[in-house]
């Protein structure tokens, strides 16, 4: 393979993580709002679910929230990484 199709391949690959990246950031939007749908039902005084559990629905709204935007930063923290690494193979063509 010379030079200009490992270029063109690692500039695709680039392209395809980016929009990845967008997707996924995308999706993670869409279940904080369905996640603080939920919770907002679980939170209504009438509902026996929680009361069952014995659980504090703040605290369990407060956790999966966190832990939802602890995996986002995660995801978004490889495909840096993996941004960062072909940006710098393809300027080791260039």
């Amino acid at each position: 393979m010379d030079d200009s199709k490992i270029s063109q391949l690692i500039d695709i690959t680039i392209g395809e993580i980016l929009k990845t990246k967008s997707e996924t950031n995308s999706e993670f939007e869409k279940f904080r709002i369905a996640l603080s749908n939920i919770f907002r039902l679980l939170t209504d005084q009438r509902s026996s679910t929680l009361v069952k559990l014995q659980g504090q629905p703040k605290d369990l709204i407060s956790y999966i929230i966190q832990m939802t935007n602890n995996l986002q930063e995660s995801i978004n923290s490889a495909h840096d990484g993996y941004l960062s690494n072909l940006t710098k193979a393809r300027n080791l063509l260039e």
